[in-house]
């Protein structure tokens, strides 16, 4: 399997205008449902036969969930177990245990409905909820240590499921990322995501189940099948993604077993070559590799003390007229003039010459940053020492030690992962960047990131 190092993160992806899924309906279970276990694989290509990716436990009892316990390996292995408490019907909260942590989300109730979520390990990140006078949620705020980082706001509501909804990010208080969604009857019909750099447009279509079976990304359209029990739940999925190392499309495939409250069983989470067969019909091997890249708890740790570290920086940079600035260093030394600078559209990367140290500021070259300011900067860590840029004229470029680099020298090539891209150097594969499209500096990793 190709591995890019990334620290994965666990999310809550609403169906409809509720604060979290807790209900088997929420998880597309009937209500009988007890258990539900599934597990995903899909053809890795360097392996030459399937891959298990993930496998996923639901725990339910009288409709409401209990614990989901979670294993993924698509690109670093992690694990998570999610125990749902519930008090008088209505869920009190969730403890979270991953390799890295552990942690409870709390949530706190006014007049029958969430109106705050927060967590116990860090008291600055939580989320606030408001709602409309007829009792629809109509605004989320999110915050990271005290700081917003999210706003979504609910609007146009047809019914208590039909809606709009926007996502607003945020970076050091300027707005860095959009995101519009309509939902018809629960479900996500259409999403608009604008960055500085790139908007990119999506759609769904459902099947009577409310599963998504087509996906049109800009004019790339990816189709998904499922198979059901007698009671609506699903026991055997195709869903096809598109496969940037071979250019064509590849199926992601998950078989599940269903456990009733009467104890009665149906499906199995067991491969079925019969089934894949159907849709992959010119695999080279219809073998499985069942083995995750496990990874321990104390080298996630160091990945996310590295992180975090590489996000602290005790650099501050001043704006004045003409775009002209000032930089300082950790200590309040005026550094401006041992530093190299190079401009993006809206960002500023700077490289300390004398501590061979890159800091970032995004937004410089916009009016959020204001003239006569000061602003902290990121310190950004680079194990090539280099970094991509677009330019301020939309133009890629190479950046290293503060310096733009003879791109004649660099191609870019598609991975298997979206807006992941190797970089050739003099015709040699030599790095990997990520997320090309959505960001306006970021890091060039060596090629063993992506690679075992």
């Amino acid at each position: 399997m190709k591995n890019i190092f990334f620290l994965a993160v666990l999310v809550s992806i609403f169906s409809s205008a509720q604060i979290v899924k807790h209900t088997a309906a929420d998880f597309k279970l009937s209500p009988e449902v007890t258990k539900y276990e599934e597990q995903e694989f899909y053809y890795e290509f360097g392996l030459k036969k399937y891959q298990l990716a993930s496998t996923r436990t639901v725990y339910l009892n009288k409709g409401l969930v209990t614990k989901v316990e979670t294993k993924s390996n698509y690109f670093l292995y992690m694990e998570a177990t999610n125990t749902y408490n519930y008090k008088n019907g209505l869920l009190e909260s969730i403890y979270t245990k991953t390799q890295l942590s552990d942690y409870t989300e709390n949530f706190v109730y006014k007049n029958g409905k969430i109106v705050e979520k927060n967590q116990d390990k860090t008291p600055g990140n939580k989320t606030i909820y408001a709602y409309d006078k007829k009792g629809n949620l109509s605004e989320e705020t999110v915050f990271e240590n005290n700081k917003k980082v999210k706003r979504i706001i609910y609007s146009n509501y047809i019914s208590p499921n039909s809606y709009l909804k926007k996502t607003i990010k945020y970076h050091n208080d300027v707005e860095d990322e959009t995101n519009e969604q309509i939902y018809v009857k629960g479900l996500l019909q259409s999403e608009k995501n604008i960055t500085q750099y790139s908007t990119l447009v999506e759609s769904y279509q459902y099947d009577t189940y409310g599963n998504q079976i087509v996906y049109k990304r800009d004019d790339k359209t990816y189709n998904s099948s499922f198979e059901y029990d007698s009671k609506g739940n699903v026991l055997r999925s195709k869903i096809t993604q598109f496969d940037f190392d071979t250019q064509e499309d590849i199926n992601h495939f998950t078989f599940a077993k269903v456990t009733y409250s009467d104890g009665k069983i149906a499906g199995s989470t067991t491969f079925d070559t019969n089934y894949v067969k159907r849709f992959d019909t010119n695999s080279a091997s219809y073998n499985v590799n069942f083995s995750f890249n496990a990874v321990s708890a104390e080298e996630l740790t160091k990945a996310m003390n590295d992180l975090e570290a590489s996000l602290s920086s005790g650099y501050t940079i001043k704006k004045s007229e003409g775009n002209t600035y000032t930089i300082k260093d950790a200590n309040g030394e005026g550094i401006t003039n041992d530093v190299n600078a190079v401009r993006s559209n809206y960002d500023i990367l700077v490289y300390d010459i004398l501590f061979k140290k890159s800091i970032l500021l995004k937004g410089f070259y916009t009016d959020a940053v204001k003239i006569g300011e000061w602003y902290k900067m990121e310190e950004l860590v680079s194990p090539t020492n280099m970094y991509w840029i677009f330019s301020d004229t939309s133009e890629f470029f190479v950046i290293q030690n503060g310096t733009l680099l003879d791109k004649s020298l660099y191609q870019l090539v598609k991975t298997q992962k979206e807006d992941d891209f190797i970089v050739r150097e003099a015709g040699i594969d030599k790095y990997i960047i990520r997320d090309l499209n959505s960001k306006g500096f970021e890091t060039f990793y060596p090629l063993e990131f992506l690679n075992d």
